[in-house]
C-alpha cells in the first residue's frame, strides 16, 4: 500500500445517489463505471459518528464509487469503520481500518470489491458480509479480530490471496454458497477456516499454519436436529503425528535399554 497524505474529515454519511457530493467527502467523479465517485484522502475518527453506524456510511445507492486511501479508526465497541448497506458497484482499496467494532460491513450489497486494505484490531470482524452477493475480498491484511472475514447468508464471495492472522476465526462462512477461499495465508487463528451450513465452497491453495484447528466444517443432519457433525481436517493429522512421535520415542528407549543390558552382560 503506497503512502498517502491524509486530511482530517468528519464522518461521512451518504443516503441515495444524490448525496454523492463534495460536502460528503467526494473529491471527483460522475458515478459511471468509467468515472466512479471517488472518496479519497481522509482520516476519520469513527467515534464521532453520532446518529450513524460508522466513519463512512453509504446506503441505498447503485452509482459506481470507490473509497480509497482513507483511514477510519477508533470506532470502539459502537461504530464500524465503513458501513455499506443496500448498495451496488462499490470498491474499497488501499485503506486502513483500525480499532473499530467492524472494519468493513456489507449489508445486502451486490458487486463489491475489497482490495489491498489493512484491517487491524476491529473487535468483531475485519470484514463482515451479510445477505450480499458477488463480493470480492482480496489482497487484504486482516489481524486481531474475533472474525477475520465473516460471511453470513451470502453467495459468490471470493476470498482470495489475503493474509489473515491472529484472530479467533480466520475465515468464517455461515449459510453461504457458491464461494471460494483460495490462495490465502491463514495463520495463528483459533480456527483457520470455519464453515457451517454451507454448500458449493471451493477451498484450494491456502496456507494454514499454526491454527489450533485448521479447518472445521459442520452441518445439521435434519431440519429439526441441531446436532453438529464436525469434520476437522488437520487435527486428525496432528493427532496421528503425535502418536507416531510417542511410539518412536518408546522404541528408542527400549532399544537403548536392551543395548545397555547387552553391554552389562558382556
Amino acid at each position: 500500500m503506497r503512502a498517502f497524505a491524509l486530511t482530517n474529515h468528519d464522518p461521512i454519511l451518504i443516503v441515495g445517489n444524490a448525496q454523492f457530493a463534495n460536502e460528503s467527502g467526494v473529491v471527483w467523479g460522475s458515478g459511471t463505471e468509467s468515472d466512479p465517485y471517488i472518496i479519497e484522502g481522509w482520516d476519520i475518527n469513527a467515534s464521532l459518528a453520532a446518529g450513524s453506524a460508522g466513519g463512512i456510511v453509504i446506503s441505498k445507492t447503485d452509482a459506481h464509487f470507490k473509497i480509497r486511501n482513507v483511514r477510519v479508526e477508533l470506532g470502539g465497541p459502537l461504530y464500524v469503520g465503513i458501513w455499506l448497506s443496500n448498495v451496488g458497484n462499490g470498491w474499497i482499496e488501499d485503506s486502513v481500518l483500525v480499532d473499530n467494532y467492524e472494519g468493513i460491513t456489507l449489508n445486502t450489497t451486490v458487486g463489491l470489491t475489497i482490495k489491498n486494505n489493512t484491517l487491524t484490531n476491529n473487535s468483531f470482524s475485519g470484514v463482515y458480509a451479510v445477505a450480499s452477493e458477488s463480493v470480492s475480498i482480496e489482497l487484504n491484511e486482516i489481524t486481531g479480530s474475533r472474525h477475520g472475514v465473516y460471511s453470513h447468508h451470502c453467495e459468490q464471495v471470493q476470498i482470495v490471496d489475503n493474509a489473515i492472522s491472529d484472530n479467533e476465526y480466520g475465515v468464517y462462512l455461515n449459510c453461504s454458497s457458491d464461494s471460494s477461499i483460495s490462495g490465502n495465508d491463514i495463520a495463528r487463528n483459533q480456527y483457520g477456516i470455519y464453515l457451517t451450513e454451507c454448500n458449493g465452497i471451493d477451498m484450494s491453495s491456502n496456507s494454514l499454519v499454526d491454527n489450533d484447528v485448521p479447518v472445521y466444517e459442520s452441518s445439521s443432519s435434519n431440519g429439526d436436529d441441531e446436532t453438529d457433525v464436525p469434520f476437522i481436517r488437520g487435527v486428525l493429522i496432528a493427532a496421528f503425528a503425535a502418536v507416531a512421535i510417542v511410539v518412536c520415542a518408546a522404541v528408542i528407549v527400549l532399544w537403548r535399554r536392551r543395548k545397555r543390558l547387552r553391554q552389562l552382560q558382556l
